[in-house]
């Protein structure tokens, strides 16, 4: 389940057992600081086929030339390709071209722009911001800190988080992602460690924490890599 906006999400909590991690090397860590978390999104204007173009035309063109990130010349060509396309269909073939579009800008600009904002949350509003993306959300990640190791079996990954003392008012969200944008809701626990997968051999994976104190959410986690070995 893909979770947009952390909004309406059924939570379903096991509680996993505490002990000691043998055998294992810390391979990441990271300490969140109080900055904000934002997402990046395609926003098209309302009034008609020809505003949409323009825009996604000014998303491409912000991203061809742009001081935060560079995108191959060949990942433009396939945006204005798709773009040009839209612009020429036919009133019954104008959707799934508009799909067809969005699809290229998403995967060869707007995942590039938010990989280059996730590692740079400072300046990640001014990073999507620059390639012409809309800021879905913006969240104050709070002071915690964030774990993840290989676990004991192949693909599996161990994680661990600050978060006090189990207990039924702590829930820890749990969120894995192949790409870094879209997060995937892997479980929810009581306790502040958990184990994921198995994943793959050779994929890199990205990981993200939520902690929720009475139902009231705590803020995003900075998000980890690691691949899988």
């Amino acid at each position: 389940m893909v979770l947009g906006g952390r909004k309406n999400r059924v939570f379903y909590v096991q509680a996993v057992k505490h002990g000691r991690y043998r055998n294992t090397e810390f391979v990441l860590m990271a300490t969140v600081l109080p900055v904000h978390v934002v997402q990046g999104v395609i926003k098209y204007p309302t009034g008609g086929m020809l505003k949409i173009l323009d825009h996604a035309r000014g998303i491409a063109t912000s991203c061809t030339t742009n001081i935060w990130v560079t995108i191959p010349g060949a990942d433009i060509t396939i945006v204005s390709t798709a773009i040009t396309a839209y612009g020429s269909a036919t009133a019954g073939n104008r959707p799934g071209k508009k799909t067809a579009m969005t699809q290229a800008i998403e995967s060869k600009l707007l995942a590039p722009f938010q990989v280059a904002a996730n590692a740079d949350p400072i300046n990640s509003l001014a990073i999507l911001q620059s390639g012409g993306f809309h800021v879905k959300q913006q969240a104050i990640r709070q002071i915690q800190q964030f774990e993840v190791k290989e676990g004991l079996s192949a693909g599996m990954v161990e994680i661990q988080t600050a978060g006090g003392p189990k207990t039924k008012n702590h829930l820890h969200n749990w969120f894995s992602s192949r790409d870094g944008i879209k997060f995937d809701w892997e479980k929810s626990t009581n306790s502040a460690n958990t184990q994921l997968g198995p994943y793959p051999s050779g994929v890199k994976m990205h990981f993200q924490t939520e902690l929720s104190v009475l139902d009231v959410l705590q803020g995003l986690s900075q998000i980890i890599d690691i691949r899988i070995k």
